[in-house]
């Protein structure tokens, strides 16, 4: 492989917060290996450092976590030391951008938040940034043997780093559901932390609504996440696997948790959402970020930018970076060396394109695709396949481009100007969490995740919340919105998804609100996960429809 000049790229941010400072180390992004030394950045401010990366998922990100950790504790000793997914720090930046003083990421990590972070200034033509080379000017980029090895098979024309799937049907790929009938079978997977509790709250309001509107769900529970490790060490053993796809639909609650995150990677929770994903092909993530009047104020951006805003994210699921090969940590020459492939072939691109110029053609009937092709062939090809799929099949459809670190920023300078976006899986990851806060509150987000046959998986886009497990403080209308999307997408039963909508915000109407979304003195009353499920069971329960909600 070529050589590469390393460098240190720092951008500094300045508004009417403490000034922080994001610095990433310009390398490729997939491969990891390099001593980075952001305590000294740390050590001259603020002293505190949070280390952006993906370790739930990536090789690279592990090993990126395990040297960052290294070096500051042993180097830079008096500095504050913390760690974040780059997903949950797309939101912060928006959240509560004054926690944070220096954060040190990977190159296209950083390349979106330094962006995204530019825009709590308001310009970028405020923003200076320097970049610093290391003293090794000339590092040589490799791989271990056996991907070196991949690299040569692959440019030879022999499949060695492969996607997620060998092959796709060609046909087109729309959202389906089963056909209408009396009963269904729904599987529940409660999972960790707040899961058990949103999980029984929606579980009253579904209820309400099958007895009101005279048909059953019959609900069965099984085990995925930190409960299944716990329980028969697996963090989704096949018995749920097979419970999910005998069932018509599947209503996932949240996985994860502290306590499980030192884990091996085949224990950990998120291993198992991955198996469940690629076991079921649910390659197709729908996440929709819908701003209610009756929450603008819980957003930390202007009114003015949040009103009536209403995008729906299309994220492909099952490919990309988190799913390519090869993939692993190993040492070349004294030095761990962390490496994961970013990867997309042209039938996992047409499918998802499919999916969301189907949607884009029933709502406003634009779509922005999502890549990074001015730097990366993966992105090239997945802009290409997307404009020939949504040219040739959705001529109606308006779509646009847009560079993934643009997007960061414009979602939250203008997220107005989006209808529908595609994109892949780790972009669509960060930005579909970035999205959330444009709502105020992941307690609020809903989403789908659906596949080309087969029951769909619904869940909320929020995490299991440990810290407040068990005290009755948790949102449960994300799950209760995700139950009216199964409902819609996967049970034909789109009358009965409009009533769990409007009585959701019937339920803010009436001024009752979970401490994720209470504004201080919005006048509103603070209430706990099992009262808000009972209201919401109770509106439910004493309307004939939507309209009358």
């Amino acid at each position: 492989m070529s050589q590469d000049r390393r460098t240190v790229s720092f951008r500094s941010t300045v508004r009417n917060f403490p000034t922080f400072l994001i610095l990433h180390v310009d390398s490729n992004p997939c491969v990891f290996q390099h001593e980075i030394r952001p305590g000294d950045v740390a050590s001259k401010r603020g002293g505190k450092l949070c280390s952006v990366d993906k370790a739930n998922v990536l090789d690279v990100s592990q090993l990126w976590r395990d040297v960052v950790t290294d070096v500051i504790t042993e180097e830079f000793p008096d500095v504050e030391l913390s760690h974040m997914y780059v997903d949950n720090a797309a939101m912060q930046l928006i959240r509560w951008p004054k926690q944070f003083d220096v954060m040190v990421t990977g190159n296209i990590f950083g390349d979106i938040l330094s962006d995204e972070a530019s825009m709590l200034v308001g310009s970028l033509g405020m923003l200076p940034s320097a970049s610093i080379a290391s003293d090794d000017t000339t590092m040589t980029m490799k791989l271990p043997a056996a991907a070196a090895a991949t690299l040569l098979a692959f440019n030879a024309g022999v499949a060695g780093f492969a996607p997620s799937s060998p092959s796709f049907a060609s046909r087109s790929t729309a959202l389906n559901a089963v056909s209408k009938k009396d009963s269904y079978q729904i599987t529940l997977l409660p999972g960790d932390g707040i899961g058990p509790e949103i999980v029984s709250a929606t579980k009253d309001v579904l209820s309400a609504l099958t007895e009101r509107c005279g048909f059953e769900l019959v609900m069965t529970e099984a085990l995925i996440g930190g409960a299944a490790i716990d329980a028969v060490n697996d963090p989704f053993p096949d018995e749920s696997l097979e419970q999910c796809l005998s069932g018509d639909s599947v209503l996932l609650s949240c996985i994860g948790g502290y306590k499980w995150d030192s884990n091996p990677r085949e224990l950990r929770p998120e291993t198992g959402l991955l198996k469940m994903r690629k076991s079921m092909g649910l390659f197709a993530n729908l996440r929709p970020a819908k701003v209610l009047d009756q929450l603008i104020d819980a957003s930390t951006l202007k009114r003015e930018v949040v009103e009536g805003v209403d995008v729906m994210v299309v994220r492909e699921l099952t490919g990309d970076v988190y799913f390519g090969s090869p993939k692993g940590i190993d040492v070349v020459d004294g030095k761990r060396v962390g490496y994961n492939n970013m990867i997309y072939s042209e039938g996992e691109i047409e499918r998802i394109a499919r999916v969301a110029g189907d949607v884009a053609s029933k709502r406003g009937g634009k779509l922005c695709s999502v890549d990074k092709a001015n730097v990366l062939d993966v992105s090239q090809l997945w802009r290409d396949v997307v404009t020939d799929v949504i040219t040739e099949e959705f001529p109606d459809v308006e779509l646009s481009h847009m560079y993934v670190d643009n997007a960061a920023m414009q979602l939250i300078r203008w997220p107005k100007q989006f209808d529908v976006m595609v994109t892949g899986n780790i972009f669509g990851d960060i930005l579909s969490d970035e999205a959330s806060m444009l709502v105020g509150s992941l307690g609020m987000l809903p989403s789908a995740s659906i596949g080309e046959s087969g029951p769909g998986v619904f869940e909320p886009c929020h995490g299991s919340a440990p810290d407040i497990a068990g005290e009755d403080k948790a949102n449960p209308l994300a799950l209760i919105l995700s139950a009216a999307m199964m409902l819609r997408y996967d049970l034909d039963r789109a009358e009965e998804a409009d009533i769990l909508e409007s009585a959701v915000e019937a339920v803010l109407d009436r001024g009752l609100r979970t401490a994720d979304i209470k504004q201080d003195g919005d006048g509103c009353q603070l209430v706990g996960c099992i009262e808000m499920g009972k209201a919401v069971a109770e509106i439910v329960s004493t309307v004939d429809s939507a309209v009358e909600v």
